[in-house]
């Protein structure tokens, strides 16, 4: 479906109309998770009306909401717990931005939401995220960059409009049928390239098949 005919979800989140970043993960270290906190932090010096939303659960959740008290961040950080995955499109197609420390599937869903990313540029990433085009990499774990990015998205709507919408395209692209198939052919061609031998066609294909002797 297009982004803009999802229902919002805001006012249901008690979020309102203010800038809105998103992040969708499991509170957990190997996440990343509680880098949001002081990510929110920094950026709230300079834009200060913005406000956090997490989806989510994780063993994390505590800690983090012990440094949104210390930081004084009640009114605009939100752990909002598991969602529904027709809940969590709404609230990313909502979202002005798209914050990932560290996700999986996630990241695409975000992606075909058409909100501008910014990621860490780390593990799959950047297979996904082009930076400046599909949407912006930071250093793994530079939080000060990471705000900075996310400020720039917030103040800089068009540009960043223009990057979601490419993210997108690229997101339908990579999970269209024969995309899917071909990576699931090669996957197989690198983990037993004996079987690939039935396609005369295929790069991998090899002329030397073993033959079994039914003997």
């Amino acid at each position: 479906d297009e982004p803009s005919d999802r229902p919002s979800v805001r006012a249901e989140a008690g979020l309102g109309q203010r800038p809105l970043v998103v992040s969708v993960m499991r509170l957990e270290p190997v996440k990343h998770a509680a880098d949001l906190v002081d990510v929110l932090d920094l950026v709230r010096r300079d834009c200060p009306d913005v406000a956090c939303a997490v989806v989510g659960d994780g063993s994390q959740r505590g800690e983090m909401l012990a440094r949104v008290d210390l930081l004084n961040l009640g009114d605009s950080f939100f752990l909002l717990g598991n969602q529904s995955q027709r809940w969590i499109a709404s609230i990313l197609a909502n979202a002005d931005v798209v914050v990932a420390p560290m996700m999986g599937r996630a990241l695409v869903e975000a992606a075909l939401s058409g909100t501008p990313i910014v990621a860490y540029d780390t593990d799959w990433h950047g297979e996904l995220i082009d930076d400046g085009v599909t949407g912006i990499l930071v250093p793994h774990g530079d939080l000060a960059a990471m705000a900075s990015a996310v400020c720039e998205l917030l103040t800089q709507r068009e540009s960043g409009k223009i990057m979601g919408e490419l993210a997108r395209l690229r997101a339908m692209d990579s999970m269209s049928r024969n995309t899917v198939m071909e990576a699931e052919r090669e996957a197989w061609v690198r983990l037993v390239p004996d079987l690939v031998c039935q396609d005369p066609t295929h790069p991998h294909r090899s002329d030397k098949t073993e033959r079994v002797d039914p003997r």
